[in-house]
This record gives structure tokens, sequence and C-alpha cells, in this order.
């Protein structure tokens, strides 16, 4: 089943009419172009009848406009021979919508065309009218959404009254399983959760355009009803060095060559999994796993790092669907042009993430067959590229006009971009930088690679419900842990990017949530920083599993999840996040509302969250004596990390900026009183008559690019170097001069004046 793009949305509450007269206060909204209508609307046009036809098959219309719609006669009551198919495949009738989450099933099924079912082409809600509380009788106990997108207000908001209270251990009286789904190159801001979170915090997500969103009921679900992490990180926001923390618990250079991607983590490191196996579980693990090495696809890697069943796991690649031979292990993968392999009504059988979830499901079972505890990994490629996705997901967000976030329009044209971060484009003309992104942002690949990675999240988020469904039918939901989360973001155009690799939050940042029913209080929010070789110590601790002889570097945050004190933590605990071994170009310390990035290539950046949402604005020497705390806490922090870690970014550069340099050109654009646009690059003093002039006569070029001018003044620069592992003041870097960083940052020391 799912969700046709002409659908109407109600907005925001059903009024239905009396006395079979059309509703004077009933409106809704044509998903097509949102414009809110309302019953005469359906007789002003040359197409009444089929506006009439059209709209009024729709339950919400039928009963809210019944003199327009000839449907007076109507009885509004249930048909009782009327059933349809929810989206795990299973034939339901009207009186499953009195049963448990009935909010959830109306605003899911009542407002949509059922497809699939056998009496395709009746609409669920004029069928199903007095369970989905149309009747004119009867006042409806919530605000539903129906469209594909959720208006302005979605309904879904999770309730504030939390569950009953956790104890201070988590010890169970049974064993809990555990789910854990990590999908690949991730954004958060896809999901509703993390989207409703941004909008508490003053952060509207309007990024890729007012409104331009997916709706995620089911992967909210599991936040409403457990813990969300706001600042939660990828150590390194790469496949192979992430995947190997979350496993193993370890920062990612005592994880073997898994440092780098495509690396292989060591086979005898022991995992999570591992510890749970010799608990007794059947450990399990489908999808893809990237640390094995080279391999593609990589079926058959003979190292389970703990995991039992590794039929369906495989190393490499992005794979759009499989197909498994019923009389062998063998699995046959194909990319998207492997699509014509398979009939059309089978599709949704072997694209991938709904191959995976149905193979992991099965794999449940045959674990309840044997009453064993299970604990599997559900390793999904998507929204990882390449973006396609199957029908009919594939024109689900067709209508949908994308916008190029306003952080990639500013680092394109030169703004609020640090030096490490090499836009995803050729370099431009910052005076042709306008021009150039609005044809860009209207160019149909931008449009349908954000429309495609939409359509994957909606597909996952299905697939996370056909997950929820089979765990309720089943009865173990209360016993069964699941995490969410993903091995690191995708910028989608953030700061003229795509993809990972950045420090970034979209991109160094991933989605982590917690659901476990009645041990953990619904709609926690931890605010204190945690990464993923958090993982490990945390799940143990959580399902009550001791780990004799296993050390993890990551820390436990059970103490956290289960604070009964406070609903909202708001804590100072650091974390970080660096750049692999390969490029080692940057390292930061991050704490809940800032983070402090370090490189090779550029002075030290400050970020503040709530005041720089988008990231663009560097408050480190900002005066306001915040900051020089800030300052001092997360570079201590950082500095131990780095040694004790073996962060790359120390290990493979000898020296860099730990403080401001006392003299150093801005990488900002610089506009000319004529408005034409420079950069300090573009300055070329000992050469060029016009770069003189311009450092002699304009104010702004000679205060942005001071060295560029040879303006600077002959002192020495009063912070610190990084130099060999050491901090170092100028007095104390005489005899290295010879590097180019410690002439620029000790002018007067080297005579370099």
């Amino acid at each position: 089943m799912f969700i046709n793009s002409a659908i109407i949305a109600l907005i925001p509450a059903i009024v239905v009419a009396q006395n079979c007269a059309d509703s004077s206060s009933f409106t809704f909204e044509l998903d097509w172009n949102k414009k809110t209508q309302n019953c005469a609307w359906l007789n002003k046009s040359a197409n009444t009848a089929d506006r009439i036809s059209k709209y009024c098959a729709y339950g919400s219309v039928k009963f809210a406009c019944q003199d327009t719609c000839g449907s007076c006669a109507a009885t509004c009551a249930d048909v009782p021979s009327f059933d349809f198919t929810i989206d795990i495949g299973n034939l339901q009738d009207c009186t499953w919508f009195r049963l448990n989450n009935s909010a959830d099933r109306i605003n899911m099924y009542c407002f949509r065309g059922d497809e699939t079912a056998p009496k395709a082409g009746f609409e669920v809600g004029a069928n199903c009218p007095e369970s989905c509380g149309f009747c004119p009788t009867m006042t409806p106990t919530f605000s539903p959404s129906a469209s594909m997108k959720p208006s302005s207000n979605p309904s879904d908001t999770p309730s504030k009254t939390p569950s009953t209270s956790p104890s201070d251990t988590p010890t169970p009286e049974k064993k809990p399983n555990l789910i854990f789904i990590i999908t690949d190159e991730h954004n958060f801001r896809t999901l509703g959760c993390y989207r409703r979170y941004m909008d508490s915090i003053g952060n509207p997500d309007i990024v890729w355009g007012d409104g331009n969103y997916v709706y995620t009921p089911n992967i909210d679900k599991l936040a409403a009803e457990g813990a969300m992490f706001s600042n939660f990180y990828a150590v390194t926001p790469l496949c192979t060095p992430s995947r190997a923390s979350f496993m193993s618990g370890l920062h990612p250079a005592f994880t073997g060559e898994s440092n780098n991607n495509h690396g292989s983590m060591d086979g005898d490191i022991p995992t999570f999994a591992s510890v749970l196996r010799d608990q007794g579980y059947f450990t399990s693990y489908f999808g893809k796993w990237h640390l094995g090495g080279e391999a593609k696809p990589g079926w058959y890697d003979l190292r389970d790092n703990g995991f039992t069943n590794t039929r369906f796991r495989y190393n490499r690649g992005h794979w759009k669907y499989f197909k498994a031979s019923m009389d062998s292990y063998d699995v046959q993968e194909y990319d998207i042009n492997g699509e014509g392999e398979f009939a059309p009504d089978d599709l949704d059988t072997h694209y991938a993430t709904d191959f995976l979830f149905d193979r992991g499901i099965e794999d449940i079972q045959k674990a309840l067959d044997a009453d064993q505890n299970f604990a599997m990994v559900l390793s999904i490629a998507d929204p990882h590229g390449p973006n396609n996705v199957r029908p009919p997901y594939r024109t689900m967000f067709d209508d949908m006009k994308v916008k190029y976030p306003d952080s990639g329009k500013a680092a394109v044209q030169g703004i609020g971009n640090p030096r490490w971060n090499n836009v995803d484009h050729e370099p431009i003309d910052p005076n042709d930088a306008a021009a150039y992104i609005e044809r860009y942002e209207n160019d149909p690949f931008f449009q349908n690679y954000i429309q495609q990675y939409y359509a994957m999240v909606a597909l996952l988020d299905a697939n996370v419900g056909k997950l929820l469904t089979f765990l309720d039918t089943k009865g173990i939901t209360e016993e069964t842990i699941i995490v969410f989360t993903s091995d690191h973001g995708d910028l989608l155009g953030e700061h003229g990017k795509f993809n990972k690799g950045r420090p970034y939050e979209t991109s160094a940042g991933v989605p982590f949530i917690i659901r476990y029913p009645t041990k953990i209080q619904n709609e926690m929010i931890i605010q204190n920083a945690y990464s993923s070789v958090d993982f490990a110590p945390t799940i143990l601790k959580l399902m009550g599993v001791d780990h004799p002889g296993v050390t993890f570097q990551g820390v436990d945050a059970t103490p956290e999840i289960f604070n009964s004190d406070q609903r909202v933590t708001d804590g100072d605990r650091i974390t970080f996040t660096y750049d692999n071994q390969r490029t080692a170009v940057w390292a930061a310390a991050v704490m809940s509302g800032y983070k402090l990035v370090v490189s090779r290539s550029d002075v030290p950046w400050l970020f503040h969250y709530s005041k720089d949402p988008n990231e663009m604005i560097n408050y480190f020497e900002d005066p306001d004596p915040q900051y020089a705390v800030v300052v001092e806490r997360l570079q201590a922090a950082l500095f131990d990390a780095m040694g004790k870690y073996n962060v790359p970014l120390a290990s493979q550069t000898d020296v860099f900026f730990w403080d401001m340099p006392a003299c150093m050109d801005s990488a900002e654009v610089v506009t000319l009183r004529s408005g034409r646009k420079i950069m300090c690059t573009d300055i070329t003093i000992e050469e060029d008559k016009m770069s003189v002039n311009r450092c002699s006569n304009q104010s702004a070029v000679k205060t942005s690019c001071a060295r560029a001018c040879k303006d600077c003044d002959c002192e020495d620069s009063p912070g610190r170097l990084f130099v060999s592992g050491e901090l170092k003041k100028c007095n104390q870097l005489v005899f290295q001069c010879d590097h180019f960083r410690v002439r620029q940052f000790c002018p007067l020391t080297c005579n370099a004046c």
C-alpha cells in the first residue's frame, strides 16, 4: 500500500455535516498545490463532475459534503464485509481501527486509497466511516493528516505522558532481545522525530524547502516510546571505521585496518555480538558489513565476528535487488538495471530493503520457534546512493520542488566556508556564483537526487512499520530492544557538499534511538554528546549482560537513559569525531551546543549551534567570555583524546594551528566598493598594480587580506601550535622555523616579517 500523490489532507480536524447539508467549517488541502478548499469548491468548475467523482470517494469528504456529494441517503456505518490490506500484507476490517494505536491507524489508513486490497478502488474511509470518525454524530479525538507529506502541524507529535518510570538498573526479569537497525549515509533531518526536536529548539527544518520532508511515523514511534539522542556522532564519518566502532566499542585505530574505508576489521576483536553469543543468544547479521576489506559483494567472509547466522551478510556495494536460491546457499545481487529480472508484482519481495527486513523477520520466527533469545543487526544500504528506489516509491516525491540548502549556496559563493571544506563543485568565480546556483538548483539531476533520497527513507520507514507489527503480533514488543541509527550522515548539498567525511552535524552526526518498552520512559531526549564507540558498552549494560575480559573504550550511557529526574538532559559531556587515516585533515571535540574543529589546513573553528544552526560562523575568537571557557574545555579534552585514541590528524601532521595566528587572511569572499567580489588568493601584490591599489585604498581588502597585502604587524602569535604531539608557544619554536606554519605563527621569532 502506498500514499497516492493526489490524496487530500484534512486541516486541522474534521467537523462533519449535520442534517444532510454541507459542513460550512470543513476544509481540506489539495496535496498537489497545497491550496485549502471547502465543499463549495467541488461545484465551482467546468470539471465539477470529475471533482465530485474524485474527491467524494474519500470518506472524510463524502460525509462532510453530503449535499454536494449526493450522499445524503448514505448510511454512515461501517461496511461489515469490507476488508483491506495493511502494509505487511495482512487483511484487516474496520474493527481493526478500534484496537491499540487507533489514532495512528486512523491517521495512516482512513485518508488514503487502498490500491492493493481485493476491493481495489474502494477508499478505506468511505467503507469504515464509523471507525474512522467521519459520521455526523461523532467527533474525532485527534487531528489527522492525510497527505503524503504531513501538514505544517503534524498530528503524529508524540504523547507527553511518560511510560512507567524505569528502574535505575536495567536488570530485566527476562532476557531482552535486540534488533539493531543501522542504515547507511542517513541525514537525520529526514526523520520526523528529529525534525520536531530541531523545531522545538528554534532550528526549523527548511533546509530543502519549507514543507519538503518525509513522513516517518514508524521510526518516529520508536523515538516517542524510547530515548532519542540529539548529539550522537560517528567517531569517523565513513562507513568502515564507524561500523568497526559500533561493533567493537573501540576507536578505529584499535580495530585493525578498518580505520580506513574498505579496510578490514581484525577477526579476533570481541564485538557486542560475540559477548551476546557467549551468553546464549542467537546472533545474526543481515545486509551490508563493510568490515571485510575490498571484497565486493563479498558474501562469504569466514570470519563471523560473533554472528551465528551470516548467510545474508555481504561486504560491500549498494545493491538494489537480491534473489536467494531455495536449494543452495547462493544469493544473487543486482543493481537498479537488474530490475527487469523480476515481475512487477515481485519487486517488493526482492528490493534490498524489503528483502533484508523479510529475512530478519524470518530469523526472529526461527528463534521464537527454538525458544531462544535473539540479537540481530539489520544493516540497510539505503539511503546511500545510487539514489534510486523501487516503484511506487520512485515517483512519490516527483511533485516536490527542492531548494538547494542556504549553507550550500553560501559555501559556493565563498561565505562561511572553512578551508577544510572543499565544495563539490568546480571552482566558480564568486561573481558568477549566484547564477550558477540557480541553474544547479533547477537542474533535474539535483531535484531527482533529493526526491529519490526521500523515497528511500519512506520505504525504509514502511519496513520498520512491518517489523513493529510483526513484533506486536508475536507478543514480544516489550521484551525486544530496538536501536535505530546510521553509520554516518549525508550532507545532501549542505555546505556545498554531498555524502560525508566532514565534521558538520549532518555528516558526522547520526540519528540514534533506543526503544525498550516499560524500561525506558517515553520521549527521552539525551542531549549529552556520545559516539559510535559508546554503543557496545551501552547496549550490553541495557541488556543486563556482563562482559568479563572484554574492554571497551566507549562509555555506558545508561545512566542518562535511566535518568528519571530529567526528561531532557542538558549536560557537558565531550565526545570526538575525526577524519580517517587516509586523509587525516581534521579532528573535532563536541559537546551539547558546541563543536571545536582543528585541521591541517585552517585556523581552529568553534561552532555554536543555537546561535548558528547552519555552522557558518567561527566563534573561536568571539569576545564573549563564555566562548573562552568552552574553547579551553574542548581543547583540553581533544588534546588528551588525540594521544589516547591515536587520532590520525595528530599522528600524521607535524604542525597545525591550535590557537589563532596573529595575522591570517580570511577564507571569505571580499566585496569591493564596485560590488565585484574577490578572494584573498586573488591578491598578487608583488606583480599586480591593481592588487596594490586595492590593498592601499580599500579597507575591506586590507582588513580581510592582511597577509596577502603584506600588512601584518611583525609580532608572534600569543597562542600555541600543535608540533609533533606537543603544544608549543613561539618562544619554544626558535629551532623549528623551517616549517612554514611555524614561520607564519611566529614571524618575529623566525625573522620572517
